[in-house]
């Protein structure tokens, strides 16, 4: 069976799994390999059960925290184990899933999810014909009909444990890190976001890095991340009668749709009809063109800057960035673009470059005399006060962002990933709270034409987006300046037009604390407002004359 009874050398009986006794080789110590508590619910030796579970785990592997005393809301959570902890023998730093953050546990308290083996990056590219390639769903897809728990594939240490991907050796500095995709498993279609990319090295082909919406997690290719980015869960039927394709067909004829440049539109986007609103580069505001109403709205462009400028659909057709970069390209090539009929609302090139990088701005608000609107910066690792956020100077949709605890802690993602701080990093202070807001305003020389205020409310109130679930419920959007707009536009400038977006919460005395402002469209108006008003602020852009919107 899978689970046995032993006696130990102190006269006790042990409940063990199988696949435990395995590790004991001939002439290794004579210590009972022991489940993290034995059958009585004693505490197990540390040595020896440490010396057990540090030969079960390795880098990469997905565990279950189990038994903490100190935090034992964190039980039940799961984490990828990032290495052994240096400062203390026996202990393992983990990265947990729901929220990025890292911490360093007893390795007794790690256990894996039942039935669960390492994950092989290159079983990706291999396709179903393996037994899953979903991280944590192996025990409920497998075609093994045995329901032993020894049965189930067990694979530490076997010849493929140098193909883990390495989580230290992820990044966040691709496109498509904080889109969201979707991804089907027989007639079910679950929707996660990416959250960082291994890229190509060696033999081994790109991998993109996915947190499903139930917390399970798995890598796609490229073929498959172009497929799980276009799929559209409207457009699929659930039944499995009328699914007539295989998994790896579906996502083989997406991505043929995707390189041939199909999209799905609107109905009510008929031939004919001028296209009023362009967002560039394409993001996956699948709704965007149904939202901006009567086939106004494309969402279908992935030009960021790199080779000639892409010709308007029409005359009269506005850009509108959805990337911060892009931003800043546009208000670079505003009378380029503009003499090749596109319409652009922009500001000066540095003030949107000040905007997208978060060390700059940071500055730039100290200067003012505004820096008290800001989290605290922290100059060194060795000032900050943790726990603490370690994020990228240049970044969007929660990319690079990472809740730090420890000096060491800092220094070791820091690395990982690569810069200094106060150049590719920013060290700030950790601000507690479950209620984030977005402000989006259309800015047109000085004067506000449009503004609203979307609040979003987390489970938690340490977070790091997109790790962390949202009450969707208690989402409210509120039209109209808010009761910080004077402090918002202080913090713009007087040069500042456009669409722009501030990320933020309040303090205790409700005076701002601003993340980040953003000079492009937010997926707050993109996605969340309602309908009406992502069309008030397009149509007061649309009512601009045509000679109003030249750059400041």
């Amino acid at each position: 069976g899978a689970w046995l009874t032993m006696r130990t050398d102190a006269g006790k009986e042990r409940s063990i799994r199988k696949a435990n006794l395995e590790l004991l080789t001939p002439g290794a110590p004579k210590i009972a390999p022991t489940w993290p508590r034995d059958a009585e619910g004693a505490q197990a030796p540390a040595s020896t059960a440490a010396s057990v579970e540090a030969a079960r785990f390795k880098t990469g592997d997905l565990v279950i925290i189990d038994g903490l005393t100190s935090k034992p809301e964190l039980n039940g959570c799961k984490a990828h184990v990032r290495g052994s902890d240096p400062a203390k023998v026996g202990r393992f730093i983990l990265d947990l899933l729901h929220n990025g953050t890292q911490i360093s546990v007893k390795s007794i308290n790690c256990r894996p999810p039942p039935g669960h083996a390492p994950f092989d990056r290159k079983q990706v590219a291999r396709g179903p014909s393996q037994t899953t390639r979903k991280r944590g769903r192996a025990a409920v897809e497998t075609t093994d009909e045995s329901d032993s728990p020894s049965d189930q594939s067990e694979t530490e240490g076997d010849g493929d444990a140098d193909d883990l991907p390495d989580p230290v050796q992820m990044k966040r500095d691709h496109e498509w890190v904080g889109r969201t995709v979707h991804v089907r498993f027989g007639h079910q279609i679950m929707s996660g976001k990416v959250v960082g990319w291994y890229p190509t090295q060696g033999g081994d082909e790109a991998l993109w890095h996915v947190v499903h919406e139930d917390d399970d997690e798995e890598d796609l290719d490229e073929e498959e991340m172009r497929a799980a980015l276009l799929l559209n869960p409207a457009d699929i039927r659930q039944s499995a009668r009328e699914t007539k394709v295989t998994d790896r067909m579906t996502a083989s004829l997406l991505a043929e749709r995707a390189e041939a440049g199909c999209r799905s539109y609107d109905a009510n986007t008929a031939e004919g009809k001028p296209v009023r609103f362009h967002l560039v580069p394409r993001i996956d505001w699948l709704a965007f063109p149904r939202r901006a109403g009567g086939g106004r709205g494309r969402n279908e462009l992935d030009w960021k800057g790199d080779g000639p400028l892409p010709p308007p659909p029409n005359p009269r057709c506005w850009l509108l960035p959805s990337e911060d970069q892009v931003a800043l390209v546009i208000a670079q090539s505003q009378p380029a673009l503009a003499a090749a009929g596109w319409r652009v609302l922009t500001s000066p090139a540095h003030v949107v470059a000040r905007l997208g990088d978060k060390a700059a701005f940071h500055a730039h608000a100290a200067a003012a005399g505004l820096g008290a609107l800001l989290p605290q910066h922290y100059a060194s690792f060795e000032a900050a006060t943790y726990p603490c956020i370690l994020k990228a100077a240049r970044g969007a949709y929660g990319s690079g962002t990472h809740i730090v605890h420890s000096v060491e802690n800092a220094r070791v993602v820091a690395h990982a990933v690569g810069g200094e701080l106060g150049v590719g990093w920013v060290l700030q202070e950790l601000v507690r709270g479950r209620v984030e807001i977005a402000t989006s305003l259309l800015i047109h020389k000085g004067r506000v034409l449009q503004a609203a205020t979307t609040s979003y409310t987390y489970d938690a109130d340490e977070y790091v987006w997109p790790h962390v679930k949202e009450k969707r419920a208690e989402r409210t959007t509120a039209a109209g300046p808010p009761a910080q707009l004077k402090h918002m536009l202080a913090l713009l400038g007087n040069e500042f037009q456009g669409i722009c977006n501030f990320n933020y919460k309040l303090r205790s005395d409700a005076t701002l604390c601003v993340f980040e402002v953003n000079p492009r469209m937010g997926s707050d108006l993109g996605c969340d407002v309602p309908m009406r008003v992502l069309r008030g602020f397009l149509g007061q852009l649309d009512a601009l004359p045509v000679d109003a919107v030249d750059t400041l």
